[in-house]
This record gives structure tokens, C-alpha cells and sequence, in this order.
């Protein structure tokens, strides 16, 4: 049995629609396969960027040499630098 889906409408330009149909069908695709993997990818960014908190370059250095610290970081901020390491590379 399918699980259940949701139609979602948008209007754009007749080019903006040609051309994304003509990508689709040039990865072998048609249009909602195409288009819903990249508009899930965005959307999950945005979400991520809107739930960061963002650091003045001097409290990311301090935020760094902590955990990088012989004490040893606490595991919820081990987590956290992954995080961060993972974002940075995305970009």
C-alpha cells in the first residue's frame, strides 16, 4: 500500500517550466522526481540556518579551543562541534 502524498501547486514562468522540464528529462527523471529532492534539500537548510545560533569570529575561537581542550569536552558539546564542522563543509 502507497503512503499517503500531498500535491503541492506552485505557478512560475513558462520558461522557468520549460527548462526545469527539460533537466528532468535529461537525468531520465520526470518532473516531481526532479524537483522534490532538491526542494527538500533547500528547505531542510533553511530550517538549519534559521535554528543556528551564529558566532562573532572571537567567541568561535574560544567555542574551538574548548573543545579541542585537555579537559576534554563535555560529549553534548563534542556533539554540537560536529555540527558545526558538518555545516562548515556543506558550504
Amino acid at each position: 500500500m502507497p503512503s499517503k502524498t500531498e500535491r503541492l501547486e506552485v505557478r512560475i514562468r513558462p520558461e522557468h517550466k520549460e527548462l526545469i522540464e527539460r533537466a528532468a528529462a535529461a537525468s531520465g527523471q520526470v518532473v516531481s522526481q526532479f524537483v522534490i529532492p532538491i526542494l527538500v534539500r533547500r528547505a531542510e537548510k533553511v530550517l538549519r540556518r534559521s535554528e543556528q545560533t551564529f558566532l562573532v569570529r572571537e567567541d568561535r575561537e574560544a567555542f574551538l579551543r574548548i573543545t579541542e581542550s585537555d579537559d576534554g569536552p563535555t560529549p553534548a558539546l563534542t556533539r554540537a562541534r560536529e555540527r558545526y564542522d558538518a555545516e562548515v563543509r556543506e558550504e
